[in-house]
């Protein structure tokens, strides 16, 4: 029989539960891979031993403090300014609106990381072809 990956090398519960006290300011998924092992067995002990997680209403908040619009675009991915959705391109590094971003399911803000010039160049120095 193949074991998982993240399953704890045999330690006892007790010891896990010692570590786990520790770590109540992470997410119980985060501290569940700290600790190496699976969720549904973290999730066992957490209701066995009345152990406390990190919730929604403790939410990892930005480090730094947002003065102006351009901390806000470095903290968070889309920003609304004026009633304007802008977004940080990661190759060009400039602001622009998000219609200028391909749409990506599997990103977190539904657009891509690069603007749409930007991908275009791209492909186009890939395949040889340049433009003037």
């Amino acid at each position: 029989m193949k074991r998982h990956f993240n399953m704890a090398p045999l330690y006892s519960d007790r010891r896990i539960v010692e570590r786990a006290k520790e770590m109540s300011d992470m997410y119980a998924a985060h501290a569940a891979i700290e600790l190496g092992i699976g969720y549904r067995r973290l999730q066992r002990l957490i209701d066995a031993f009345n152990l406390e997680f990190a919730g929604r209403d403790r939410a990892i908040r930005p480090n730094k403090t947002i003065k102006n619009n351009a901390d806000m675009l470095d903290a968070f991915m889309v920003a609304k300014i004026d009633t304007e959705k802008l977004k940080k391109c990661t190759k060009c590094f400039e602001v622009k609106k998000i219609d200028q971003f391909h749409k990506d399911k599997t990103k977190s803000t539904g657009l891509c990381s690069a603007c749409k010039s930007c991908v275009s160049s791209r492909k186009t120095s890939i395949l040889g072809v340049y433009t003037e």
